[in-house]
């Protein structure tokens, strides 16, 4: 088994979820919808270790709120 390192997943994600190439720039052949919502969802999988099975079942009821940093 494989696993991406912090660094290497964002790169992934920009690159596959968002749209922007290797160097950190938008590609302007890109022709994705919903970059930002794509890239969330990838986001909550790779920080908690869920499946996709169980993000996509999540209730909005079980998301922590944030807590503003003062």
């Amino acid at each position: 088994m494989k696993w991406l390192t912090p660094r290497a997943y964002r790169l992934w994600r920009d690159v596959g979820l968002r749209g922007y190439d290797a160097d950190g720039r938008r590609d302007p052949r890109w022709r994705g919808r919903n970059d930002d919502r794509n890239a969330a969802y990838s986001d909550v999988l790779f920080s908690s270790g869920m499946r996709r099975s169980e993000g996509g079942s999540l209730l909005t009821i079980e998301v922590p709120e944030l807590i503003a940093a003062d």
